[in-house]
């Protein structure tokens, strides 16, 4: 049996007509286990807007890539990943311009730390949400991946992956690793006929606060960084050359936030 209505009169308005509240005053809480995909992106987005507004240095951020090590490939690719050029050991160094290792960035403001939100639910593989015991809400969110995404500023159309997140490595940033490489070595030229970073299981957790903030958030991610024709040289002498490599990576992005 439907709920009776309540009239209000607003002063210098019509009569409002709606809903009356239960005789206990309580409010009826939405379960957010209920949410489709849009209802769950727009929480996560909310969150971003929200903390991306907000001034204060309270954010620290942690990236974490690992990369089975030595990357897979022919005897030649194996030498090459042994030598060494002035002391630059060219196997940490093709991992790195793939991001191995890990960067910290503390102190930061969100909108330093957090790339504004552009997913729609056409990039989704899954999305859910729920709450914990505090009554904080918990989003789960699935991304499509995809081989060498395209970032915000690379140009051209904007890959799932790059409408949420700036942290990970694709052929363009790679190859401007290099560069910066090479200039930071007198007479070491590398070149890298292909690079392939194809990504997949990614992954947004976020717990936000009944009043809209994020607690904590994760992004994570795998990914194969496969390297094609890589060469060597050391004022313009080939000092090792490679055909292919291969290696399977995880990365996570882990944002601890500070209020």
């Amino acid at each position: 049996m439907p709920e009776p209505s309540q009239t209000v009169s607003v002063p210098g308005t019509s009569t409002i007509t709606g809903p009356s509240v239960p005789a206990s005053g309580t409010a009826t809480v939405e379960d957010p286990a209920k949410w489709d995909s849009a209802k769950v992106l727009g929480a996560y987005t909310a969150a971003v807007d929200k903390g991306r507004a907000t001034s204060g240095k309270i954010v620290n951020k942690k990236c974490t890539t690992t990369i089975k090590k030595p990357l897979d490939g022919d005897p030649n690719l194996v030498k090459l990943l042994g030598i060494s050029v002035f002391g630059f050991d060219v196997q940490n160094t093709v991992c790195s311009f793939l991001g191995e290792g890990t960067s910290e960035y503390n102190d930061q403001t969100v909108k330093e730390s957090l790339q504004k939100c552009t997913l729609t639910t056409a990039d989704l593989t899954s999305a859910k949400a729920s709450r914990d015991a505090k009554g904080n809400l918990v989003l789960e969110i699935g991304v499509k991946g995809g081989t060498n995404p395209t970032k915000m500023d690379d140009g051209g159309m904007v890959s799932p992956m790059g409408k949420f997140t700036w942290d990970y490595e694709n052929e363009k940033s790679t190859r401007a690793a290099i560069v910066g490489a090479e200039n930071d070595v007198p007479g070491l030229h590398i070149n890298i006929q292909t690079i392939k970073a194809t990504y997949s299981d990614v992954k947004i957790k976020a717990v936000i606060a009944p009043d809209g903030r994020f607690v904590t958030m994760n992004h994570s991610y795998k990914y194969t960084a496969r390297v094609e024709g890589v060469e060597v040289k050391e004022i313009f002498i080939t000092v090792g050359k490679g055909e292919w490599g291969q290696g399977n990576a995880t990365g996570n992005i882990d944002y601890t936030f500070k209020y």
